[in-house]
């Protein structure tokens, strides 16, 4: 089944909403980050479409975020014979 759902789907792409708000101890912050993701046939690409915010928020906690799901991807990818790109 996963075979024939692949050779159907050829291309397909998302757009990912990050958005984060703290308030605590250090203070207040908030960024937002949006991400597509470009799936075709052998190929995964993940991309940075725009960010605004706090630049502590944006490097400590979503590209840490982009770098797991990169990499969980590559599992999947490997699984599936294709590889991820990145950023």
């Amino acid at each position: 089944m996963d075979l024939e759902r692949s050779q159907a789907l050829h291309a397909y792409q998302v757009s990912e909403v990050y958005r984060l708000a703290y308030r605590g101890f250090m203070g207040t912050g908030a960024a937002s980050m949006v991400v597509s993701a470009e799936f075709g046939p052998g190929t995964i690409t993940l991309t940075i479409q725009s960010s605004s915010g706090s630049k502590l928020i944006l490097n400590k906690v979503f590209k840490k975020l982009l770098q797991a799901e990169r990499q969980a991807l590559g599992v999947e990818a490997q699984r599936k014979g294709t590889q991820p790109h990145e950023l």
